[in-house]
């Protein structure tokens, strides 16, 4: 959850599924696409997801930072650092 403080204070709208082993619902998918144009999903480089189970573009913090997620990259590298990747990775 603590990326999703990171990624709501720079202005995405972001929600959390109950875990990394946990199966999102195909009712909560389905929701999202309604919702909104664009859906990505943003995993940590822990290597614990299944991304191959998601009908959506994945990013990830750049390995060569060193971090783990993206609250964790901000932690290390500020606020201007984070919000410039996050640009380049979400695009907008």
């Amino acid at each position: 959850m603590k990326y999703i403080m990171v990624l709501w204070e720079y202005g995405y709208e972001a929600v959390s599924p109950r875990g990394e082993s946990v199966p999102t619902p195909i009712e909560f998918i389905r929701h999202f696409r309604k919702k909104y144009k664009k859906i990505i999903l943003f995993f940590d480089n822990d290597g614990k997801h299944k991304a191959d189970d998601y009908p959506f573009p994945e990013i990830y913090v750049p390995l060569e930072s060193h971090e783990k997620d993206i609250s964790d990259f901000r932690k290390r590298y500020g606020h201007k650092q984070t919000q410039i990747l996050l640009k380049q990775l979400i695009g907008h």
